[in-house]
């Protein structure tokens, strides 16, 4: 693959999927509320659970669209 068909890594939506899954799962421990999926009286659990799958689907969604290589 020749340099010019590769992007810089902050143009990739799955390297951004995967931080905001590591920012939402850290801010979640920071602060005391690990996901739970038994616990569903704990909204903050839920919040964190909701952000967490969409970044995993910006992932996701990111390597499917993905036409060149990060360089």
């Amino acid at each position: 693959m020749s340099p010019t068909n590769t992007k810089p890594w902050w143009q990739s939506l799955t390297i951004w999927g995967g931080l905001g899954q590591l920012l939402v799962l850290g801010a979640g421990i920071a602060s005391g509320v690990a996901p739970d999926p038994t616990d569903t009286a704990n909204a903050s659990s839920a919040v964190i659970e909701i952000a967490t799958g969409i970044f995993a689907l910006l992932g996701i969604l990111g390597r499917f669209r993905a036409t060149k290589k990060i360089g």
